[in-house]
């Protein structure tokens, strides 16, 4: 119904997302800040946007969200074939069945470099299978409502460090003792290479 149902409360899934906001910042604080254009092949036009942001200086790539806007990778392809000539990445959230199938659109854009979010999620080692050799696909470690301390280890031990990228995605389910959005417990999980007690919770992940 485009909203979604997170600890903080519930939010409205955006059809189309505002990059002017995502710029503006980048644009304010070029040193601290780089920034990904949201498409949507179901709302905004996603070569149009990526035109518009492409020269931007800190545009860093696109990002889409198969699982939330629900269609399916292969709908990607107009601004994925733009991607594949510049260089630049692809960030995609994948989602289940159709929402997940991201082979037809690699095989149209072989050179493309493409991240999954959330280690694969919600496939993860069967997606790490399908991918190994495919050097050109990376995964993204963010979210510990996807990705906990075991997952973390096993991706890194299959793939290599190479091809994990650090990411936090908020995080919208990890709050400090103050109640606030913990942005270090993720990268605490990398440097320190152990599981801690997560604030808000009464448990540890594995």
């Amino acid at each position: 119904q485009g909203n979604i149902k997170i600890p903080s409360g519930i939010i409205k899934i955006y059809s189309d997302p505002d990059n002017e906001a995502i710029f503006k910042a980048v644009k304010s604080h070029p040193d601290r800040f780089l920034g990904w254009a949201f498409v949507n092949p179901k709302g905004n036009d996603q070569v149009q946007e990526y035109d518009k942001w492409k020269d931007t200086p800190g545009f860093i790539g696109i990002k889409a969200h198969p699982f939330w806007h629900q269609f399916s990778p292969i709908e990607l392809l107009p601004v994925a074939e733009q991607l594949e000539k510049t260089g630049k990445p692809l960030l995609i959230h994948l989602g289940f069945n159709a929402h997940g199938d991201f082979n037809a659109l690699i095989e149209q854009t072989p050179k493309l470099k493409l991240i999954l979010a959330h280690a694969g999620f919600p496939r993860y080692s069967d997606i790490w299978k399908e991918i190994k050799e495919n050097k050109n696909i990376y995964l993204d470690i963010s979210a510990s409502a996807y990705v906990d301390g075991k997952t973390t280890r096993q991706l890194v031990d299959y793939l290599g460090a190479e091809r994990c990228l650090y990411g936090t995605d908020g995080p919208y389910t990890q709050m400090d003792e103050q109640g606030k959005f913990d942005y270090g417990f993720i990268k605490r999980r990398v440097i320190k290479g152990v599981e801690e007690k997560p604030a808000n919770a009464d448990y540890y992940l594995l």
